[in-house]
């Protein structure tokens, strides 16, 4: 099964935090690639990372990861949060899959910074070698990741 990763810009979207009250009950990510949301749908993972720039330093942060189950779409070819076409998330009403974290850890596996820098904004399917760097990093103790 494919897994997939969805940047979320603090700059433009605002932070991923404050969307974790609403995240820890049904989680939940955008996206516009109607491929991606559709394969991410049928039960992939989705990871989503927020995306922060500072001057000209950008780092990305681990928010939270969830099995998708659903993609929505708006009537009348709305879009959700003004621009994204799909919205994929957990079954509402049945207990999601995933973890998030309260404090976000820093993403700084090489390979995996440099992967996510090299992709456009949107859902993008993650090579198991990224899969496994975010996966180390779920289980750090350290970062202290709480299931859904």
């Amino acid at each position: 099964m494919p897994a997939f990763a969805v940047k979320h810009v603090a700059a433009q979207q605002g932070p991923l935090q404050a969307h974790l009250a609403s995240v820890k009950h049904t989680p939940y990510s955008f996206t516009s690639r109607a491929t991606e949301a559709s394969a991410a749908a049928a039960g992939a993972d989705v990871y989503v990372i927020e995306v922060r720039k500072t001057k000209a330093v950008t780092t990305y942060w681990l928010g939270y990861k969830y099995r998708a189950q659903e993609r929505y779409t708006l009537a009348g070819g709305g879009k959700w949060q003004d621009r994204f076409a799909f919205k994929n998330s957990a079954t509402p009403g049945e207990p999601p899959i995933g973890v998030y974290f309260e404090a976000f850890p820093r993403i700084t596996d090489t390979g995996l910074c440099d992967w996510l820098s090299s992709h456009t904004l949107g859902m993008a399917e993650l090579p198991d070698a990224q899969v496994r760097a975010l996966e180390a990093m779920i289980a750090e103790p350290a970062n202290q990741a709480a299931e859904y």
